[in-house]
């Protein structure tokens, strides 16, 4: 037999128990009595695989070094291979099979250096990533998430604001396409958590909020990852900027954050099918900021990988999703630039939440 299917815009039925096949994220849902949630698949949970790329900061000289580890496991970091170009300040998206690495500063000093390149590498094989297209814009410091095969990319600067939003499907290679919608949430360097339906983008950079507030916002958006609308107001949070978030598809947590003039180790959570309120998880283990970017986790266990406070750390810091309480330590990043370690760059994972997983 043949089950009902269409997009997710086409759901009618919400009797429990209900199946359906979902054109836009091509797996299998059924409806649980309160949400539509996705099969598990057997590859689900991938190996573990956790990519790191480029960084270091403003000031700093660039690097192209992919940095590899497995999270399911502790240990320090690897090496898995190079980016097509030195470039600190992007942000990672990821299928099972293949990440892609996003914008982000060619140059050192400055903010007038943003690039809209897209590498892609395999996770199945250790080498250097290919290009895989460009953005519709330059774009440093900006946020993206993404169900396996839609990802969506926005926010950015360098050198100017942008609030365009860009999508691309990571199955295939080419250019990203302006969707018409708009992030207005903040202007970069926000912190972005995801299931494979919603991302929620959670305070960031503002020039617009005086110095009294350190131009970071408190501001909250969502977007439906399949939309090709506007992200909206979700709610509002502490004023961070410059962290991380992970997730799977049920909770999202953000941490290593930089929020009211000084360095943080407060991770902060959410029930991303909610419409609430992020509310404390526990402590990293270091004070710190501008960590690796981009979804550093599976189904169970998340990472922060390095930060500055204001020197750079090779510190790695994991937490479980099932249960609050304070990270601890993993390993330390092995790569270095300029004879320190690594900061500000982006994250890719062949098992995190927008994968299409259950619960955890």
């Amino acid at each position: 037999f043949s089950v009902p299917s269409g997009g997710t815009n086409d759901r009618q039925s919400f009797i429990e128990g209900t199946i359906r096949f979902n054109t836009d994220l091509n797996t299998l849902e059924f409806f649980n009595g309160n949400e539509w949630r996705q099969f598990t698949y057997i590859q689900q949970n991938g190996s573990g695989l956790c990519l790191l790329g480029g960084g270091t900061g403003p000031g700093s000289p660039h690097t192209d070094v992919i940095q590899s580890l497995n999270i399911h496991t502790t240990g320090n970091t690897t090496n898995f291979g190079n980016l097509s170009e030195v470039r600190d300040g992007l942000i990672g998206v990821s299928s099972p099979t293949r990440g892609v690495f996003c914008g982000g500063a060619l140059g050192p000093t400055g903010d007038n250096v943003g690039s809209n390149i897209m590498d892609y590498v395999a996770f199945a094989s250790s080498g250097n990533a290919e290009d895989f297209g460009d953005l519709q814009q330059v774009a440093r410091y900006p946020n993206g998430g993404g169900n396996g095969v839609r990802a969506l990319i926005m926010a950015g600067q360098a050198p100017s604001m942008t609030t365009m939003i860009n999508a691309i499907n990571i199955t295939t290679l080419g250019n990203s396409i302006d969707t018409g919608g708009e992030y207005t949430g903040s202007q970069s360097l926000s912190e972005t958590v995801y299931n494979n339906q919603r991302m929620i983008m959670v305070g960031g950079y503002d020039a617009n909020n005086h110095a009294a507030t350190n131009s970071t916002s408190n501001v909250i958006q969502t977007i439906t990852i399949t939309s090709s609308g506007s992200a909206v107001d979700w709610g509002s949070a502490l004023r961070v900027r410059s962290g991380n978030g992970i997730s799977n598809s049920t909770r999202g947590i953000i941490g290593c954050t930089y929020g009211n003039g000084v360095y943080t180790n407060t991770m902060d959570h959410t029930t991303i099918e909610s419409s609430g309120f992020f509310v404390n998880f526990g402590d990293l283990s270091v004070e710190r900021s501008s960590c690796f970017k981009g979804a550093s986790c599976t189904l169970t266990r998340g990472v922060f990988a390095g930060g500055t406070n204001p020197s750079r750390l090779n510190v790695i810091d994991y937490v479980q999703f099932s249960s609050l309480g304070n990270a601890i330590d993993f390993g330390d990043l092995s790569g270095t630039a300029d004879g320190g370690p690594i900061n500000f760059g982006a994250t890719i994972t062949n098992a995190h939440g927008g994968l299409g997983l259950g619960g955890f």
